[in-house]
């Protein structure tokens, strides 16, 4: 979760669960060929919950970008402020 956050804030090398996410999105297979009912227990999960929390931080980070207030862009993006804010306190926590 921390290293898909990671990847969209800080340019990291992204975790293998968002790697298959993007391959799944561009080829409309998942990664390794199976069907998505076929996928070993939790990965199209793990999949779904990395590329929701990248798109969010790299959502935020085009707002940054933009010099667009964080209150305005949670108003608008408010699934994607309560993504964020989920991943920091976890950070936060972290980190203690």
């Amino acid at each position: 979760m921390l290293a898909a956050a990671s990847a969209a804030q800080y340019g990291t090398p992204p975790p293998e669960d968002l790697v298959d996410a993007w391959d799944c999105q561009r080829w409309g297979i998942p990664y390794d060929g199976l069907s998505l009912l076929d996928q070993p227990a939790g990965k199209t999960q793990r999949m779904n919950t990395a590329l929701n929390i990248f798109d969010s931080f790299d959502s935020r980070q085009q707002a940054l970008k933009n010099d667009m207030p964080l209150s305005e862009w949670s108003e608008k993006h408010p699934r994607a402020w309560e993504i964020v804010a989920k991943i920091e306190r976890l950070r936060n926590d972290n980190s203690s």
